[in-house]
């Protein structure tokens, strides 16, 4: 290697070396090397993925040892060092500072598991003009930054640990996921740069979802030609969830069902009908055969070159014929959510007899809310706040749960309400729960309980309020047997307010059924001359 000996063999020191030890005690605080844990996923179902839990994560998140500092929250971009770009980090390099502006924020959640303890996690989106990753802040970061990062805003983020990035559960366009600990740093940059993006897409026409994999990520945009209200379900494990559905179209003549939870759900806005909306790592699920489980980030008329070309493509008429890729496959429903019935159908026998029970979509006016009494007892029943079971008790002396054991002072009140609807050809009768109750009337069961206790005349006024107003609603049909006795039993189980808009369409669609093309034209052909010849000589 043309080597050169400067110093004797027999020893001889060259320059001033020091002990490596002294060399390292001596030195500024080296950059931290936070374990190679993750947070779990604080996003709900169809968000951008299903949650992860403590353990299911390969390392174990450090702590930060007995006497650490916190870094001090006032280093400037200078101290920091030059921002690199997204794309040039890689694991095998921690001296490094990024300046990004973050997409998303998720929940503060706290985890409990033996190998990793207990603390707090969260996790963020950032971007800058080079890329996107997801960034986990743990234990002591997660409580120190968690006020700090706004959504929007740009920060100065040095001193985390780099592994490659599960896709499993990241739906962002990225090599690598990060993960800050005590020692890293999370400064708000100042001097916020505007050419940053805000949101970065790759945005996939809705046409091509069709092809898609199951669970695969993508970014949609599109006109949103319908947005229900956001409703609060309780999930099979007893947790109550925000969820709000919406349907977009876009220009390459599809349109698909867009599912948001939680935070997304409530932040979504209630008059989006009409207006272009991009969704930031959907996810496919084939619900409804196909369908968007929105994530953690989306953007109401975005800035961005496809929003004022769906403007004008929906401006032109586009948005109002299009194919959806969402339909309704569940049990027997699928033709009955697509097509309009009448109550008078309820009536034809077989109707609810099957395994299955039968669906119909309605336009209907609620002519009576509870109309045999009007005592509460027949419009709402305590409930246990764990279980939400039927509870036994009474205001004052306290209420306990012989489902689950709960016992307390106070209890739920839940709706099972009674109610008469009519169609101009026949009245049913029907019974809303709890979700759709509130709909129906307005108030929360308790509001209206409370109401009832300190004014008569005003609970009467609400329920009268409530009566001879149009809803579209979704029945559900079933035969049930009681003591030998068998009856249909039907249950709403969708009601929203009439959209005149989206009625008159359905009118027109129903109309044009009716155009049948004209029947064609008689053929006349012309008979051959020789029989014509053969007819004549035997006349």
């Amino acid at each position: 290697m043309d080597l050169q000996i400067v110093g004797e063999q027999d020893g001889e020191q060259v320059g001033d070396p020091v002990p490596w030890q002294e060399a390292v005690s001596a030195a500024a605080p080296a950059v931290g090397t936070p374990g190679k844990g993750d947070a779990p996923s604080s996003e709900g179902p169809g968000t951008t993925g299903t949650s992860r839990t403590a353990s299911q994560f390969a390392g174990t998140p450090p702590q930060a040892p007995q006497g650490f500092r916190a870094p001090p929250a006032n280093f400037t971009a200078a101290q920091l060092g030059r921002p690199m770009p997204i794309e040039s980090l890689n694991p095998y390099s921690n001296r490094w500072t990024i300046k990004a502006r973050v997409i998303s924020k998720s929940e503060l959640r706290t985890y409990n598991s033996e190998k990793m303890g207990e603390g707090k996690v969260f996790s963020m989106d950032i971007c800058d003009d080079s890329g996107e990753m997801r960034v986990t802040l743990w234990r002591e970061a997660a409580e120190r930054y968690f006020e700090l990062v706004s959504p929007g805003s740009v920060y100065l983020i040095s001193k985390g640990q780099l592994r490659v990035a599960n896709k499993k559960f990241c739906s962002l366009n990225c090599q690598y996921e990060m993960s800050l600990s005590y020692e890293s740093i999370v400064q708000l940059c100042a001097d916020e740069p505007a050419s940053l993006p805000k949101v970065r897409y790759s945005l996939t026409p809705l046409a091509e979802i069709a092809n898609k994999v199951t669970h695969s990520n993508v970014d949609v945009i599109g006109v949103v030609s319908d947005v229900s209200g956001a409703q609060k379900i309780v999930s099979k494990a007893g947790r109550e969830l925000t969820k709000r559905t919406a349907k977009i179209a876009d220009d390459s003549g599809m349109s698909i069902e867009v599912t948001m939870w939680g935070g997304v759900a409530e932040q979504f806005p209630d008059d989006a009908e009409g207006k272009v909306v991009a969704f930031k790592g959907a996810r496919v699920t084939e619900w409804n055969e196909k369908s968007l489980s929105a994530g953690p980030a989306f953007e109401v008329e975005p800035e961005h070159e496809a929003t004022t070309r769906l403007q004008e493509w929906a401006a032109q008429g586009g948005a109002a014929d299009t194919k959806s890729l969402s339909v309704n496959s569940r049990s027997d429903t699928s033709e009955r959510d697509s097509a309009r019935a009448c109550l008078l159908d309820l009536q034809e026998a077989g109707v609810g007899t099957g395994e299955k029970p039968s669906y119909f979509n309605v336009l209907a006016t609620v002519t009576k809310i509870n109309p045999s009494t009007k005592s509460e007892a027949s419009i709402w029943y305590a409930s246990c706040p764990s279980c939400q079971r039927k509870v036994v008790g009474e205001d004052g002396s306290g209420f306990n749960c012989e489902k689950c054991g709960w016992a307390g002072e106070a209890c739920v009140y839940r709706y099972m309400l009674p109610c008469v609807a009519c169609d101009g050809g026949a009245n049913q009768w029907l019974s809303a729960f709890n979700d759709i109750a509130e709909i129906l009337i307005g108030k929360k069961a308790g509001e209206l309980k409370a109401l009832k206790d300190a004014d008569q005349h005003a609970y009467d006024a609400v329920i009268d309020g409530a009566q001879w107003k149009r809803y579209v609603m979704t029945l559900r049909a079933k035969v049930e047997t009681y003591n030998d006795v068998s009856k249909l039993k039907v249950h709403i189980f969708r009601a929203s307010p009439v959209n005149y808009a989206n009625e008159c369409k359905t009118l027109l669609a129903d109309i044009a059924k009716y155009n049948l093309p004209p029947p064609p034209e008689p053929m006349t052909v012309e008979p051959k001359v020789e029989a014509v010849e053969a007819v004549e000589a035997s006349a």
